[in-house]
């Protein structure tokens, strides 16, 4: 989230300097013409604003640092997961063939039922 945002503020920064430098009488022109770009990058200035709590300029090499860090495991943590999934899968068709074996599958069960009704009608 800092870097999208620090992304933005950079981005717009000199059209932002632009605006701010417009005389009176054409700044409402140019702030229709690029409302969407000014308004971003003055959310995105508030917003570091506020992360940075007036501790001078965004660590940005360190936060592209965590976040590659931060990929990194989890892209770790998603090799696991589809490792693990695949065993599962593996182990519930071992488990069902083993109920099937002995006798404790679904079609089974469904002949079990049909016997209990028979015997109370």
């Amino acid at each position: 989230m800092h870097l999208a945002q620090y992304d933005i503020c950079s981005k717009n920064r000199s059209l932002a300097k632009k605006y701010n430098e417009q005389p009176d009488k054409n700044k409402t022109a140019f702030y229709e013409k690029h409302k969407d770009r000014i308004n971003n990058y003055k959310s995105a200035y508030e917003y570091l604003t506020k992360v940075m709590n007036g501790k001078g300029t965004p660590p940005v090499k360190a936060w592209e640092k965590e976040l590659k860090g931060h990929l990194k495991l989890r892209w770790k943590l998603c090799d696991i997961y589809y490792d693990i999934r695949s065993e599962i899968k593996s182990l519930e068709n071992i488990r069902r063939s083993v109920d099937d074996l002995l006798g404790n599958g679904e079609p089974e069960r469904g002949k079990k039922k049909l016997r209990q009704r028979e015997i109370s009608l």
